[in-house]
């Protein structure tokens, strides 16, 4: 994501978060716009993966903090008990990601002293607020598929040169071949299918889909390269270029 789009995406986000925290008479409104920062991410799938992991490390958390203060006090040793707790199970249940925020709302608890329902509550809409927001700021995701064009014209050129390399060694008996054009290859594919996946991990439903693949000889050389076209289901591809 670029920097100029991530910094109007986690301004927004912040800001309208808190505000409507504010505006609902929430306690600790602002972190909501916290919530809401750690919650954006590089594309739509991940940031709804991230949200799923987060919301249940956060039910983890509420209900291992309020244990521990209902038993041990409104303490710093009852907070320790809480992430000595907290932390490995949410490794544990792979809900890691959502340690800090859950951390700092569990300690919200600790300040008012209370486990009520009311304040309980109050955190999971601070999340829910922050998250909502951090969703719909990724709501927008520009398109990658005027790059993918391009990579498209710029392997199909790179293969005429190998092609053409092949010809010219063949007619000419030359055996010697750095293999400077598969290397250059490798290094647009490369490049080519971080930019194919960021993309693909935008679509939140099927969609068509570019995939570039390569098919390699013992010595680890590509010698094959195809362009592949996702189409409507997601088990039909058709081939597009060679």
């Amino acid at each position: 994501m670029p920097l100029f789009q991530r910094t109007i995406k986690l301004t927004l986000a912040t800001c309208l978060a808190a505000t409507l925290a504010y505006a609902l008479g929430l306690t600790y409104a602002i972190s909501a716009g916290v919530i809401a920062i750690l919650s954006i991410s590089d594309t739509r799938r991940s940031t709804i993966k991230q949200a799923y992991q987060r919301f249940m490390s956060t039910l983890l958390a509420l209900a291992i903090g309020s244990l521990a203060f209902s038993f041990l006090g409104f303490n710093l040793w009852a907070l320790g008990v809480f992430i000595a707790l907290y932390v490995p199970g949410a490794f544990l249940l792979g809900w890691q990601i959502g340690i800090t925020p859950s951390t700092v709302l569990v300690t919200h608890l600790l300040i008012e002293q209370s486990t009520s329902w009311g304040l309980l509550l109050n955190e999971l809409a601070l999340f829910l607020i922050g998250t909502s927001f951090a969703l719909l700021a990724n709501l927008y995701m520009p398109s990658n598929q005027g790059a993918i064009d391009h990579y498209h014209d710029v392997v199909e050129d790179q293969l005429k040169k190998i092609l053409g390399r092949f010809a010219e060694l063949l007619g000419k008996g030359d055996g010697r071949n750095d293999a400077r054009l598969i290397k250059e290859l490798d290094g647009i594919l490369k490049d080519a299918l971080k930019l194919v996946y960021l993309d693909h991990s935008n679509h939140l439903f099927h969609q068509p889909t570019t995939i570039f693949t390569t098919s390699k000889c013992a010595s680890g050389k590509t010698i094959f390269c195809g362009i592949w076209q996702k189409t409507s289901t997601a088990v039909s591809w058709r081939r597009v270029k060679v």
